[in-house]
């Protein structure tokens, strides 16, 4: 599993608890020692303190914000982020060019904007995750030259189904979410503010899997 973007390690906590060899991508210096408290002594949890993106550089600016430890990133699209620093940036593709890695079953991206560039620097010529599972907020991404379409429709041209989970827009951030639906992609999202998940698959009864439980929650709701 590679978790881009792994804040506190939330997500990749119950791979490596079965075992998985997990990539975990932090630049946050916060954010990380929460990860390498938790789960240092895990012999298959590797910890990187570089940001992904689509380049591999030294000295991209970096920003933090004090009203949520969720939103640390290379982009300041909101008032409340100030520049806390440069990290180094790369790519996927380099990263398991250098550690000779030959596959990933699950690519999770929470990168606050740079979810797109994180995959633009994938090796998909000899490479495809099972799972893919990035976020989309137009708020973020705009900025930077794209929107919910153009990362959802990235997955499409690389042979993904595409299940989108979309919350009601964000009141602001570090303050609780409300869900709002889930809907097969190609699709419109209800507002435009609308934020969420993209998941993706090329395993069609993986998807049906999700699909389901999608409905089953929903009927709960």
């Amino acid at each position: 599993m590679f978790d881009v973007g792994a804040h506190y390690g939330e997500v990749f906590a119950e791979y490596s608890q079965r075992g998985w060899q997990v990539y975990a991508f932090e630049p946050d210096p916060k954010n990380r020692r929460r990860i390498d408290v938790a789960f240092g002594r895990l012999p298959n949890v590797h910890v990187d303190n570089r940001a992904v993106s689509d380049v591999s550089a030294q000295g991209a600016t970096f920003f933090s914000s004090s009203q949520s430890s969720g939103i640390s990133g290379l982009s300041a699209f909101d008032e409340s982020h100030e520049q806390a620093g440069v990290v180094d940036t790369i790519t996927i593709a380099d990263f398991v060019n250098a550690e000779g890695l030959d596959k990933i079953d699950y690519l999770k991206v929470d990168t606050e904007g740079y979810d797109l560039m994180v995959l633009r620097g994938f090796p998909w010529d000899h490479m495809r995750p099972s799972v893919v599972v990035c976020e989309f907020e137009n708020r973020k991404t705009q900025p930077l030259g794209y929107n919910f379409h153009d990362i959802a429709d990235f997955l499409h041209t690389k042979g993904y189904s595409v299940i989108v989970s979309e919350w009601f827009p964000i009141s602001r951030y570090g303050a609780d979410h409300r869900w709002r639906r889930y809907a097969t992609y190609p699709c419109e999202l209800v507002e435009e503010s609308g934020w969420g998940n993209l998941i993706a698959s090329t395993d069609q009864k993986l998807i049906s899997r999700i699909l389901q439980k999608f409905e089953a929650e929903t009927k709960r709701i």
